[in-house]
């Protein structure tokens, strides 16, 4: 054991060494931003916007930016650049409601008419003669308001994954016609006029691969970001209390059990029937939130032993770690974190696999009725130490991408 404890210690080691060197990533990996490159996805034809600069429209005939090459880009690209149309040099986060201006990769500017009909101009003067790059210009012909598709109200940030359209200032929305070209005669919301915006230097991952709450433990990513236990409102605390059994009115040896039941599912970041998860604000100006597990959060004072409550309270330690580590790992695998972020996800997830062994030799044990909170306790203390170099690990590397 110590041995194994040793050689986790040394990967810490050189794992921290390569965080050193990382850029800092303040941003949200799954928001748009303004001035970034991008494509557009057409929700119903799955295919992607392309502009055809020698006849001057735009079609859904494309794949994504990533996998066009540089000769076909100056004749026909999928790769835009979303600009603010208030302020061409803001970078800050896209939100619903703004308006925007679409670049094409050579310069053009994907514009529009009161008649409905796009084209891609910029280079040249626009109809009347005016400077196709003056403010004038841009007014007319340029500007689009982002919509989410589901909630027209809504202006919280962009993501990869929400549905969007694009409405002129006549009214109309962005839409794809039969034949595949693009125009802004959509008179509605629809299928045609809903796209999704992905980013260009990353390839295309389908939604569910990070949406789904129940895939790969993708819950404690949506808890951190989207849930404190604070929304709870007194009268939902009051029904939780009274649909379930306090422990307090159990016998010693039933509370015991109940709460190494409890211990086991959140040790895989899984809540129980007594033992749930609290989400509170992060600590030290961290961008994620502080996790911890409380035996009977839903009541005012737990009703447990008070020796039983006290040995749950040390061992929720590594359940809150665990749920940390889980994360960092979850963000920082994702593709435009880096190879070296990658890397440092994939020994951990070695490390964890330790750790699973380690639980599923618990219940094992629990199964057979030898398993009390004393033993369970001792079992995980070399674990907990690991689990915590981990945990200091994700908090520090936590802001970086690597190359």
């Amino acid at each position: 054991e110590s041995t194994r404890e040793q050689n986790c210690c040394c990967c810490f080691h050189l794992s921290m060494e390569r965080t050193q060197d990382r850029e800092e990533i303040p941003r949200d990996f799954t928001n748009i931003y303004f001035g970034s490159q991008i494509g557009l996805r057409s929700v119903k034809y799955s295919r992607y916007l392309s502009c055809d600069s020698e006849n001057s429209q735009a079609t859904v005939t494309g794949s994504h930016p990533s996998l066009v090459t540089k000769e076909l880009r100056k004749t026909c690209s999928e790769e835009l650049t979303i600009l603010s149309f208030h302020d061409q040099k803001y970078d800050g986060p896209v939100t619903f409601g703004s308006a925007v201006m679409l670049q094409s990769y050579d310069g053009n500017f994907l514009t529009f008419n009161a008649a409905g009909e796009l084209r891609l101009e910029g280079k040249s003067r626009g109809d009347q003669g005016e400077d196709v790059h003056s403010d004038t210009w841009i007014t007319k012909l340029a500007k689009w308001y982002l919509l989410d598709a589901n909630n027209v109200s809504s202006r919280r940030a962009v993501s990869c994954f929400d549905d969007v359209v694009f409405k002129s200032p006549f009214e109309h929305h962005m839409i794809c016609e039969s034949n595949l070209v693009i125009s802004a005669q959509g008179p509605a919301i629809s299928a045609d006029t809903t796209w999704k915006i992905v980013k260009a230097g990353v390839p295309y991952m389908p939604d569910w691969t990070f949406t789904r709450p129940s895939l790969d433990q993708n819950h404690l990513v949506f808890s951190n970001s989207r849930f404190l236990s604070s929304d709870y409102s007194s009268s939902s605390k009051k029904k939780l209390a009274a649909e379930k059994n306090q422990l307090g009115s159990m016998p010693i040896y039933l509370q015991e059990q109940y709460l190494i039941e409890d211990i086991l599912w959140a040790m895989m970041s899984l809540e129980g029937t007594y033992i749930k998860r609290k989400v509170s604000k992060g600590e030290g100006g961290s961008q994620l939130k502080k996790m911890t597990y409380e035996v009977e959060p839903y009541l005012q004072q737990p009703t447990a032993d008070v020796s039983l409550l006290n040995i749950a309270k040390n061992i929720l330690t590594i359940c809150s770690n665990h749920d940390k580590i889980r994360i960092f790992i979850n963000i920082h695998s994702q593709f435009e974190y880096g190879r070296v972020s990658h890397a440092l996800c994939s020994a951990i997830t070695q490390l964890l696999r330790e750790y699973t062994l380690l639980i599923t030799q618990l219940d094992s044990e629990f199964n057979q009725c030898t398993l009390t909170l004393q033993k369970l306790w001792y079992y995980v203390q070399p674990s907990m130490k690991i689990m915590e170099s981990l945990a200091k690990v994700s908090d520090q590397a936590e802001a970086l991408r690597g190359g």
